[in-house]
């Protein structure tokens, strides 16, 4: 099957592909200007020996390893023309990321054994990470280029790094119960969107409103956040989600909604708010 994605405004043409069979219509490959290969085999368990059958297809830009295991994945150190990678499973044998100089974004299932040296590749602008087990951010300090960086169930207690990163737009962070602080955030001075999901610990939301970039917030399923007061600090501010599980401790919703900026809030009414879910529709509506 033949498919095109779209990540951050780069275009791929992906192919399926089982790495375990041997490719030979590298003719139609090429006529159908496929560029990128997506992994796949009848069994989501398999684990496959290595990718070398996929080096007959030549400059592949993109390539996703899904959440299939591998022996080894060495033959990356081929694949100069890289930009794209998505790889969730494991693998025995440490990826040569270092090598990798056109890569652009990853997608990655973090293996210290065998992950580590994404830390290598200073030119990744697009980083999302699953399952990093440091506790501290100084290994990010390396991508000064980045522009969106994700983290899943981390046990970082901070991301100072975003202090070496001039270009970061968004930070996404979920599933973290060692956070307690946002204080380093104010070192984001080119974030324009933020996103926290069940990070139920951290105290002070308000550090949030000394980034005057910020236009677009998120936060799911966080516990209780005392007051929306700080949102009034962001001249930027256009759209708010405080969805899932996440309460407003002194219900002071409506004031929000004369913020001169704001276009857009999403929440769940609940008791105690002083808005009905009128209020919002209308404001929403407008």
């Amino acid at each position: 099957m033949v498919f095109d994605k779209v990540y951050f405004n780069r275009k791929f043409r992906f192919i399926n592909i089982n790495p375990d069979i041997e490719i030979v219509d590298i003719e139609g490959i090429e006529r159908q200007e496929i560029d990128s290969v997506s992994v796949s085999h009848d069994s989501i368990k398999h684990k496959f020996e290595n990718i070398k059958n996929l080096n007959a297809i030549s400059k592949i830009r993109g390539l996703r390893l899904n959440a299939y295991d591998y022996r080894s994945l060495n033959e990356l150190k081929n694949y100069s023309s890289l930009e794209y990678f998505n790889f969730l499973g494991k693998t025995d044998e440490v990826i040569p990321f270092a090598e990798l100089n056109s890569l652009w974004c990853v997608y990655l299932n973090y293996d210290k054994k065998t992950c580590s040296s994404v830390f290598q590749n200073k030119n990744i602008e697009y980083l999302f990470i699953d399952n990093y087990n440091g506790v501290s951010s100084k290994e990010f300090n390396i991508f000064t280029n980045a522009k969106r960086i994700g983290l899943v169930k981390t046990k970082i207690f901070e991301f100072e790094a975003l202090k070496y990163m001039p270009f970061l737009e968004h930070l996404g962070i979920s599933y973290n119960s060692k956070m307690t602080s946002l204080k380093w955030i104010e070192e984001g001075k080119s974030l324009t969107s933020i996103g926290f999901q069940n990070c139920k610990n951290i105290k002070d939301w308000n550090s949030i409103g000394n980034v005057s970039s910020i236009e677009k917030i998120i936060i799911e399923s966080c516990g209780e956040i005392p007051s929306l007061d700080f949102l009034h600090q962001l001249p930027n501010l256009q759209e708010v989600h405080i969805i899932g599980t996440t309460s407003i401790g002194d219900g002071k919703i409506k004031d929000i909604m004369n913020h001169k900026t704001l276009k857009y809030l999403f929440l769940p009414i609940k008791k105690g708010y002083d808005i009905k879910l009128s209020d919002l529709e209308d404001f929403n509506n407008n």
